[in-house]
């Protein structure tokens, strides 16, 4: 190889050998700005929360109740010292009612009338409710209903001592509607008995306890509690732990909720992540192929210079 021929090929590995220095400077760019985005998809990782799971615990409550004169109490709040407290609590009741309805087609009166000694609204007939066994010449077979109605008939102020009813439905123990007559027979033929509804509803009122006296055990749970609208007597308190159901299962609901968007945020993430190591490796690998072509334009750029300075020292000594 000549000495121009030699230079020439000098200055084309040196471009060579150039541009790949150019070259993998432009891909230690490109994966430093890699590295910043990886960064950034770690620092979105580190602000998100983990949701936790509701505590069940932080959804109970203890409820403390107690019964007097027939009726169920429950105690909503206690202020005050236990020597001298004072005392809201909800009463629970059953209130019984007789409520007389009519209209075009079911006046409120019907007629009552005696065959074969026996008495009859139409074609049912007439029982007692004060004796179940007795008058009106039938055997009663369901207590509970006439206990029950006697208790409504009472409370609507209707108390002579003989209460007769006939259910005019085809099921005792289910009456839709009946009616009564209050009074004695006397052995009458015909007279007017009333139409009613009987019932009963469930009802609430709030009471407060002023200067009441609450006794508690060692775990400081209420276990008695005595005033003077409670008779003579320390009244026995029961301590139940409720829990609310709804409100736990809303917050289980929310933490399902957010457990759904936790997770699709950390795959999304995790899917940048893959695509940002994916191009990371694909410019690593880039890289080390330049430098393998490196060595290899570097190898020959020696070879080549021991060329032309073999050829300059010839062609000098020459004219030596």
């Amino acid at each position: 190889m000549g000495l121009a021929a030699s230079q020439a090929r000098f200055l084309n590995l040196t471009a060579r050998k150039t541009n790949l220095e150019y070259e993998g400077q432009q891909i230690n760019q490109q994966r430093t700005t890699l590295a910043n985005q990886s960064a950034n998809v770690y620092n979105q990782m580190l602000t998100l929360s983990i949701p936790t799971p509701p505590s069940e615990t932080s959804f109970q409550t203890i409820q403390y109740t107690f019964s007097y004169a027939g009726n169920s109490y429950t105690i909503n709040q206690v202020t005050g010292k236990n020597e001298k407290a004072t005392v809201l609590a909800t009463k629970t009741y059953v209130d019984n009612y007789c409520m007389t309805c009519g209209d075009s087609e079911n006046p409120d009166k019907a007629v009552v009338t005696k065959r074969d000694g026996k008495y009859y609204v139409g074609t049912s007939q007439l029982k007692t409710i004060n004796d179940p066994t007795a008058d009106a010449g039938i055997a009663i077979a369901s207590g509970d209903i006439l206990a029950g109605m006697k208790v409504a008939l009472d409370n609507n102020n209707i108390t002579a001592s003989n209460i007769y009813y006939v259910n005019v439905s085809s099921d005792e123990k289910n009456p839709v509607y009946k009616y009564f007559y209050s009074g004695d027979l006397q052995d009458r033929e015909t007279f007017e008995a009333r139409r009613f509804t009987a019932g009963s509803e469930t009802k609430y009122s709030q009471e407060a306890f002023q200067n009441a006296q609450i006794t508690r055990d060692a775990n400081n749970r209420i276990v008695g509690i005595y005033s003077d609208k409670l008779g003579s007597n320390t009244i026995s308190v029961t301590s139940i732990t409720v829990k609310d159901q709804a409100a736990y299962d809303d917050a289980y609901n929310e933490y399902e909720y957010q457990t759904y968007l936790y997770e699709q945020k950390m795959n999304a993430i995790n899917a940048q992540t893959s695509v940002i190591q994916a191009q990371d490796k694909k410019l690593e690998l880039r890289l080390k192929q330049l430098d393998t072509e490196q060595n290899a334009i570097k190898t020959e750029m020696e070879s080549v210079s021991s060329v032309v300075k073999k050829n300059v020292e010839d062609t000098f000594k020459i004219f030596a």
